[in-house]
């Protein structure tokens, strides 16, 4: 079975640290115990080929890979090998259609009659990414959404953190930890982890 790390770089997801972010390689430390048990994982932010392109191949002359779009959604299906894998983003050319355990919706993810919509039409989730807006409003107000309906145990994960004050504030009552790979060039690599 392929890690994480290798289905971002085959799909281009800026989640490898050998092409950008460093998350892949802790996601798999934190879900290898899970990956036959997941049945439902969504991820807030999906990205599409002009705005992902430059990330996937952060920091490299000549383009490594080429970024597939939903790059992430492809690789938690193929992680997550009993998983729906939902997304949700805000522009069009987010979207896939017809692909196997993939669903995406058309929302803005801090809209509350848009997320009720969409969390009605899907089962309770076992791991949320927030990989959206990178706003701390933002973030906090999809979670403030979001985090009702997971299941307990379930993991709920928001990345590109710059700042984690007002995260560490508004959800001081919740079993968080925060994983922080802060470097040059890439000041907001944390992911901020609510425990449910």
């Amino acid at each position: 079975m392929k890690t994480l790390d290798e289905l971002c770089i085959y799909y281009g997801a800026d989640k490898s640290p050998k092409l950008a972010h460093s998350y892949a390689p802790k996601y798999d430390e934190l879900f290898s115990d899970r990956r036959d048990k997941v049945k439902n994982i969504l991820e807030v932010g999906i990205g599409y080929s002009e705005l992902m392109e430059q990330y996937a191949n952060w920091n490299h002359p000549e383009p490594l890979v080429i970024y597939t779009v939903g790059a992430s959604l492809y690789a938690w299906r193929d992680y997550f090998q009993n998983a729906q894998v939902w997304g949700i983003d805000v522009d069009q050319r987010a979207q896939i259609v017809g692909q196997e355990r993939i669903k995406t919706y058309l929302a803005d993810a801090t809209d509350e009659p848009s997320v009720a919509k969409i969390l009605a039409d899907i089962p309770k989730l076992d791991i949320v990414i927030d990989d959206g807006s990178h706003i701390p409003e933002d973030q906090i107000a999809t979670a403030r959404l979001l985090l009702p309906h997971m299941k307990k145990g379930g993991l709920y994960c928001i990345e590109d953190i710059e700042n984690t004050t007002p995260l560490e504030f508004e959800f001081s009552h919740k079993d968080y930890e925060i994983f922080d790979w802060a470097r040059e060039g890439y000041t907001n690599d944390r992911i901020f982890l609510i425990r449910c």
